[in-house]
């Protein structure tokens, strides 16, 4: 197994984080002002934002090996996915632990 691969890992799943709380930060803020929640506009651009996301997100995580698998390295391509999915269950825990750790009680 190539350290390589958990280090792409890493880094392929820090992009999707930047991602998501790129998103998450926007989404609140710009939607309110582009799109009033009487237009029927706002699901379109919610759905299509979600197809997107979709789409980044997929290639981010599984482009690479995909790539990979393709190049007959099969081996590779398993465990870099693998390395994947497993640092975005890591960020994603410790987003989950910060927000309950620091969040204000009421």
């Amino acid at each position: 197994m190539n350290k390589k691969l958990v280090w792409h890992g890493l880094g392929y799943a820090a992009l999707v984080a930047l991602y998501v709380s790129l998103i998450g930060w926007a989404l609140p803020r710009v939607g309110k002002r582009l799109v009033p929640v009487e237009n029927s506009l706002g699901p379109v651009l919610f759905l299509m934002l979600f197809c997107l996301s979709a789409a980044i997100v997929g290639t981010l995580l599984f482009g690479r090996p995909a790539y990979l698998a393709l190049s007959g390295r099969k081996s590779e391509a398993l465990w870099q996915t693998v390395f994947n999915i497993g640092w975005l269950l890591a960020l994603t825990l410790l987003a989950l632990v910060s927000l309950v750790t620091f969040m204000p009680r009421q």
